[in-house]
């Protein structure tokens, strides 16, 4: 299965990558990206690892899948939930700009914030695959 994303290589070498065109401002540091599958996720005991090919247009993003530790998948999914995070709180954010309701928007960001926090500890938590699959409903 392949994707298409948009990927912008920072000064510093760090890649953002969106799977629709980012909302604000594309310039034209964004650049077109295939992805190849198979891709990231928390529910598996194998990490996949990126890799960008920045040779080519549009850039090839490949994997490399190795067998996971339990730490190794608890870091995947508290990258992926912090993510999620961002994103919530960028669209909030965004309301609040475009509509100037900031009380009601800044308790929803709150609460955002305590459930990030509450499953971050709980994914710490675990010890084995098994708690770590509970954890994350698997």
């Amino acid at each position: 299965m392949t994707a298409t994303i948009k990927l912008k290589i920072n000064n510093d070498g760090s890649i953002i990558a969106w799977r629709q065109d980012p909302v604000t401002n594309l310039d034209l540091t964004w650049r077109d990206a295939i992805e190849i599958s198979p891709k990231p996720t928390v529910t598996s005991k194998e990490i996949i690892i990126p890799q960008y090919n920045l040779e080519v247009t549009p850039i090839e993003i490949t994997y490399t899948v190795i067998v996971a530790s339990v730490a190794e998948r608890i870091n995947v999914a508290i990258s992926e939930f912090k993510n999620e995070f961002l994103a919530k709180s960028n669209n909030v954010l965004q309301h609040i700009i475009q509509n100037l309701t900031i009380d009601l928007d800044v308790n929803l960001l709150l609460s955002y914030q305590v459930a990030l926090n509450e499953k971050i500890a709980a994914i710490s938590a675990a010890t084995t695959h098994e708690e770590l699959d509970a954890v994350l409903g698997l």
